[in-house]
Parts: structure tokens; C-alpha cells; sequence
């Protein structure tokens, strides 16, 4: 079986995350090898040839709309194509569509970021990205009228392209979609449109073959469990449990729904089911009371000493999936500390923790389902390349995002480096691959030789890639 795969940008979160695990389950994956890089959009002619001529070779699409679309996932929010050349790309999957191959679909709902910074926006976001929030919650604004007519000409756009894509649902060209509803929150017009979206599933009859959820960078994930569940014919059944069975009706951040619907609407998108036959998904959810709600920030006084529940979870023989989203942008650290000393079968865990409560749900959920696929013998487990990625995995969520990512844009600004660390690249590299060694010693002494090189995917200090090498000898 050939997927071919075509990711929503170059980064490692939303490209290596994907070809690491489906390695790891010896997956035979093909894609561009060519990108564009952050606002620079990729030649989208160049991924439409690359399709066309790889289509005979392909059993399974797995295809970002937004990176077909825009040549990317921040391209989508700041180009100027007319819509009539959007359509035609999008068009284009009609003639990539032969039976018995199947296209699975994501394409993200523009978001709207609650903050004046146009590092991914438009440049009057600089200025008038906070405005622009609140008028997108209905509040009246002082907001310069070009800006205005602007920021709902794109709105209006992105809501055309999502509903072409759902035509082409209706029309059996895309097989299964994911309709991805970026950094947002509750009111907001991500929010609203989000609605709209499923109104029009339901008007078109399409319910189950088209998904509205949170989050984004993790939905080709979830496009790869989806597609296997469908190819193989069998739904991973899961158990779910909450840190904080209380809280689940708790709005995580940069969500516009509560935890519990985030994870059934996960779990469905994944094609998994809850009656916890093969495994535990095992959400550690906030309380409600913490002192922050972004894991660089968190305070001792909130870390936990009771888990309990997470310890039967351990103890059950199942397989098991632990979505860290106490916190956005990082680890629970009284969480993180707990694993390390007492998981000792890292082929039947995983963990994530990172960016948004959907990020790390929906690469949670991938991952279990892949691992109960391989116990059932649909996949090839490769153990020391899963664990290579489930290293590299730790080390960007837990220890780069936690606390490593602060201390770099710390020490960077003191050499004149900010939001870019272009001048200081090589510095920022050794910078934290030695903090990332230290972690290891510190947390993981077992593999503190492993051999692994870092890198920036947008030269800038929000995102790391880590490549591992070789895991080495075991310390002693």
C-alpha cells in the first residue's frame, strides 16, 4: 500500500510528525519534495504536476486542500488569488479521482488570532489584530475601513473554498473530509462559520464523510488513522479517562468547544470506537483552578502527586494514549516527571503535550489507533524507529516547549535576536541541543547518549525539529 501524502506546510509538527510515525508502522509514504517556507507560498503548479504524475503509483491521497489551495497553511491567510484560480485548483481532484483510489481530505477555516502580530497575518495585523478579534465577536471597533473590507473578503473566500470542497464530498471526488477550525475561540467568526459548515454537511447528506473540528496542524494525522481504519476494515476500540472527570465541560484554550466534545469529535474523525476493548485514551484535562493556562508559565504550587488513575491505566496491559492538554504550548511537568520514572514499555505508551489541546488529542489518538492496528497484525511495527520518533516527540513537546523554548528567546534577545534567529541560527542549534541533553540526563538518563541534531523549520524560536540518529548504548 502507497500513501501519497501532502502536508499542510514544511514544518516538523505538521510533515515529520507524519513520515516519523508511518515509518515507525512501515508505511510506504511518498511526497513533494519541494515547499515554500512560512509566508512564501510552495508552486502550487509544482504539487499539481507531482500529483498527476505520481497518481498511477498511489493507493490512498492524503491531501492538505491548503497547501493545493494557497501553497501552504499561512499562505492561505495572506494571498491575493482570485477565487475563480482557487476553484480551479481545487477542481483539479476531479481529474486525480480514479475508482477504487481514495482522497482524504483537511482544509482549515481561516482563524483569527486574538493578538497585534502579523508574523502570519496580513500586515495590519500588526496593528489591528487584537481590533479585528473583538469585531470578529461582534463588538464595534475603530478599525480603518480597507482593513475591514479586506479582512472579510478573505472571510468570504475561505468559506467558498471550504464549501467547493464539500461539493466535491457530495460528488464522491474526496472521500472523507476534515474541516479544521484554526486557533479559535468562542463567538468568534471561526466559531460561526465553523456552524455554518456543519449546517451545510447536514444539508448536503454528507454527516459522516465531512468533519468540522478544533485544531489543525494535527489533521493529517488524523487523515492517516482514518484512512487505514477504512482500508482495513477494523475501529480500534477505546476506553476513555480524564485526569478531571468534573472539568470536561472546561473550554480548552484556543478552542471554541468543551474538552469532552473535542475528544468524541477526535475519536470520530479517527474512525476509533468507545467501548475500550484494545486501549485507554487517557486525557489529563485542567481542574479549572491552575494560575495559567500556557505550560511555559505554570506554577509549582498547581503539579500534582496523586495519579492514580494514570497508574491503573499503566497497569491494565492495554495500550496506552496519554494526551497531556492540561496546559496549551507544553507539559504538564508534574505529568512529564511521573512517566518518565514509571513507564518502562515505551511500545505500549505514547504521550503528547503539544501546542493545542486539539494538536495533542489528535495525534494522540492517531498514534493509539495505529499501535492497536499493529497488535492486530494490519501494520509492521518497527519498535526502535517508534521509538526514535517518541523520543523526538518528548523532547519537542516536553522539554523544548515547556521551559527550553523561554530560555532561547531569553539568551537570543541578549544577542540582538527576536523574532527571527537568522543571525544567531547556529548559536540557537547548540544552544539547545545541549539543554535538550541536559533534560535527558536528567529525566531520561537511559537514553542520554542518543545521537540527534536540532533545527529551525522557520528560523524563528516557536517551533524545533529533532532528528534522532542513533539511540546509542544505554547509560549506565
Amino acid at each position: 500500500m502507497r500513501i501519497v501524502f501532502v502536508p499542510v506546510d514544511e514544518r516538523f509538527c505538521t510533515k515529520d510528525y507524519f513520515l516519523m510515525l508511518a515509518d515507525a508502522f512501515s508505511l510506504e509514504v511518498v511526497h513533494p519534495q519541494s515547499y515554500g517556507l512560512k509566508k512564501i507560498p510552495a508552486d502550487t503548479d509544482y504539487i499539481k504536476r507531482w500529483l498527476w504524475d505520481i497518481r498511477n503509483e498511489a493507493d490512498i491521497f492524503l491531501i492538505s486542500l491548503d497547501m493545493v489551495v494557497f501553497g501552504g497553511l499561512v499562505p492561505s491567510r495572506i494571498g491575493y488569488e482570485k477565487f475563480k484560480t482557487l476553484r480551479e485548483r481545487l477542481e483539479f481532484l476531479r481529474n486525480l479521482k480514479e475508482p477504487g483510489k481514495k482522497i482524504y481530505a483537511a482544509v482549515s477555516v481561516t482563524r483569527v488570532p486574538a493578538y497585534n502580530s502579523s508574523e502570519e497575518e496580513p500586515d495590519y495585523w500588526e496593528y489591528y489584530g487584537k481590533k479585528l478579534w473583538s469585531f470578529s465577536k461582534g463588538e464595534k471597533e475603530d478599525i480603518p475601513e480597507w482593513i475591514l473590507k479586506d479582512f472579510l473578503w478573505r472571510r468570504e473566500r475561505n468559506k467558498k473554498v471550504v464549501g467547493v470542497s464539500l461539493e466535491l464530498v457530495k460528488d464522491g471526488i474526496i472521500d472523507f473530509l476534515l474541516i479544521n477550525l484554526d486557533d479559535n475561540s468562542p463567538g468568534t467568526l471561526v466559531a460561526r462559520e465553523g456552524e455554518e459548515h456543519r449546517r451545510r454537511t447536514k444539508e448536503l447528506g454528507i454527516e459522516g464523510r465531512a468533519i468540522v473540528k478544533n485544531g489543525t496542524d494535527e489533521s493529517m494525522l488524523i487523515l492517516l488513522a482514518r484512512a487505514l481504519v477504512d482500508q482495513f476494515g477494523y475501529s480500534p476500540h477505546i476506553a476513555v479517562e480524564y485526569t478531571f472527570p468534573k472539568a470536561v465541560n472546561l473550554i480548552p484554550p484556543y478552542h471554541s468547544n468543551a474538552l469532552e466534545e473535542a475528544v468524541w469529535e477526535t475519536i470520530n474523525s479517527c474512525g476509533m470506537l468507545s467501548d475500550g476493548e484494545d486501549g485507554i485514551l487517557y486525557v489529563h484535562n485542567a481542574r479549572g483552578s491552575e494560575r495559567t493556562s500556557e505550560a511555559p508559565f505554570q506554577s509549582r504550587e498547581d503539579w500534582l502527586r496523586d495519579f492514580g488513575k494514570l497508574r491503573n491505566a499503566l497497569n491494565s496491559g492495554k495500550y496506552v494514549g496519554i494526551a497531556d492538554v492540561r496546559y496549551a504550548n507544553g507539559a504538564d511537568m508534574s505529568l512529564a516527571k511521573y512517566v518518565v520514572k514509571n513507564v518502562r514499555d515505551w511500545e505500549k505508551i505514547c504521550y503528547y503535550s503539544w501546542n493545542t489541546c486539539g494538536n495533542t488529542l489528535g495525534s494522540t489518538c492517531t498514534h493509539l489507533a495505529l499501535r492497536i492496528m499493529a497488535d492486530r497484525g494490519f501494520l509492521v511495527l518497527n519498535e526502535e524507529k517508534l521509538l526514535k520518533y517518541q523520543l523526538a516527540v518528548f523532547l519537542e513537546n516536553v522539554a523544548y516547549q515547556t521551559f527550553i523554548r523561554e530560555r532561547l528567546r531569553e539568551e537570543a534577545r541578549k544577542k540582538g535576536c527576536q523574532a527571527s534567529l537568522i543571525p544567531c541560527e547556529e548559536w540557537a542549534k547548540d544552544f539547545v541541543s545541549s539543554q535538550m541533553r541536559d533534560f535527558l540526563r536528567e529525566n531520561l538518563p537511559d537514553f542520554s547518549n542518543i545521537e540527534f541534531d536540532v533545527y529551525f523549520p522557520w528560523h524563528r524560536p516557536f517551533e524545533v525539529g529533532v532528528r534522532m540518529h542513533d539511540l546509542g548504548k544505554k547509560a549506565k
